[in-house]
């Protein structure tokens, strides 16, 4: 979504979503993007309350790229036609983007970077209450400065100085 807004800023010289607010800013994506399909409703339908403010945009024509970019080439048209796309899952994702042939002048098998291991979120499973947050925030700090000796042995008593901790 993001790289095919910058493409179309790029070839736009301009932002493509300039909405005022919230509102305005889902307004004019469904102007440009058309009205929601049953698919892309489906994939709001778990908010009852998003599902029915969606809903109020079905059967907005959408605008082509090509007509809003006539000097793009096919191939820049079809690259943010397979990024820009209301729902995620019909959006290609990181690597996909990277093969399409409007990248194929820049683009090398080299340049994918894929990790060995699957990357563990496991940090993020606390309860996050002020006092936890304040103890990890400070904890993180610590991690990234260097302190003296006396300091780390007093590190306690800086915790005990935090209100709620």
């Amino acid at each position: 979504w993001a790289v095919g807004c910058i493409l179309c800023e790029l070839v736009g010289r301009s932002p493509l979503f300039q909405g005022r607010d919230t509102f305005d800013q889902i307004r004019q994506i469904f102007d440009i993007l058309g009205g929601p399909s049953a698919d892309d409703l489906h994939f709001v339908s778990s908010s009852p309350s998003a599902f029915r403010f969606i809903s109020k945009f079905i059967g907005i024509e959408r605008v082509e790229w090509a007509e809003m970019y006539p000097e793009a080439s096919s191939q820049l048209v079809d690259s943010i036609e397979a990024m820009v796309r209301f729902n995620p899952m019909e959006r290609l994702s990181a690597l996909e983007c990277m093969r399409l042939s409007f990248f194929e002048p820049v683009y090398e098998d080299t340049d994918e970077a894929a990790r060995a291991k699957v990357l563990s979120w496991d940090f993020d499973k606390f309860k996050p209450t002020r006092a936890e947050l304040r103890r990890r925030m400070f904890d993180e700090c610590c991690s990234l400065c260097t302190f003296t000796d006396a300091f780390e042995s007093n590190k306690k008593d800086a915790l005990g100085g935090f209100p709620d901790l």
